[in-house]
């Protein structure tokens, strides 16, 4: 069974530096689905975890391929629990990953791969249930995930085990040497963690976990600004630019602000993109603003928990 990372993006440095599991590692938090034994992933520094995540990826649609510092840069931007994640071994080489990022009382499955050669042997289930089963004993209110819409197997999985669907979401582009794109506004530069104080308050509905305004500020990012009525943040830590959050106050939507907003962008970052989260009913935006959706989309699913204690 082949599971999903969720944070699509294929441009980010290669490196396959080998690891090595110390022999001498104390078995605290463990926990076992026979054979496998369990561990957090306290016991594994960022190139182990990055090279952990790329050879469970192996064979899968997508490439993902990650060196130690981006799998630290993009986690942590994200909220990574390292006591929370999980990795599963035998005899003492890693089959599996889970990796747990966290916001308050919500959590989310950042990552979830099985190797090759243990797919398809009904792991998933249980690994599922133990992830699930530790979720509800924190008390935590929801666990979310995303997963490709093309993985039948995914989403079949997911919706055994009780996820329901949320929302499809999208990526954009910037097509490269895209000079039919023009820009009638100029952009102004401005702190990005002062841009995301109106973005929170002023957020009608929780937006999905890659581009909500809480996350934006924890990568190196650039914050934008038309006026007093737009905002944008563009992260920088990549090989190409991100657009990590977009917003227009209340009284100023429905005026095409977004819009020129988005074409600004495209002037300004050649190749800009977004991740692949962007609720469907944001696609018209993109299209009129010149920017080409990807080729894959992924469904938002969630688990309801119980509610914290308060």
């Amino acid at each position: 069974m082949l599971f999903e990372y969720n944070g699509i993006s294929t441009d980010n440095p290669v490196s396959r530096e080998p690891y090595t599991l110390a022999p001498t590692l104390q078995e605290t938090s463990i926990t076992s689905i026979s054979p496998l034994v369990c561990r957090d992933a306290t016991h594994y520094d960022s190139h182990q975890l990055a090279a952990i995540l790329t050879e469970c990826f192996t064979d899968y649609v997508i490439p993902f391929p990650l060196d130690g510092p981006t799998f630290a840069t993009r986690f942590n931007a994200e909220g990574l629990s390292l006591t929370e994640s999980r990795i599963w071994s035998v005899n003492n080489n890693p089959v599996a990953l889970a990796i747990m990022v966290r916001r308050g009382s919500r959590c989310r499955l950042a990552a979830f791969a099985i190797h090759p050669r243990w797919r398809r042997g009904g792991l998933g289930t249980a690994m599922l249930e133990q992830l699930l089963r530790e979720a509800h004993q924190r008390g935590d209110s929801a666990l979310w995930l995303e997963v490709i819409s093309s993985n039948a197997a995914g989403v079949a999985l997911y919706d055994k085990m009780g996820f329901t669907h949320q929302d499809t979401l999208c990526g954009f582009t910037v097509p490269l040497a895209s000079g039919t794109l023009n820009s009638t506004i100029t952009l102004t530069r401005c702190d990005p963690v002062t841009a995301i104080g109106s973005m929170i308050a002023e957020s009608d509905d929780a937006l999905p976990w890659m581009i909500d305004p809480l996350g934006s500020v924890a990568l190196p990012s650039q914050g934008y600004r038309w006026g007093n009525d737009a905002y944008a943040i563009v992260a920088t830590a990549f090989t190409k630019p991100q657009l990590r959050a977009l917003h227009v106050t209340p009284a100023a939507r429905r005026q095409g602000h977004a819009r020129r907003v988005l074409q600004a962008l495209a002037t300004q970052f050649e190749g800009i993109s977004t991740p692949v989260a962007v609720p469907q009913a944001l696609t018209p935006l993109f299209l009129q603003a010149g920017w080409e959706p990807h080729p894959i989309t992924q469904f938002l699913l969630c688990h309801s928990l119980s509610e914290p204690e308060s």
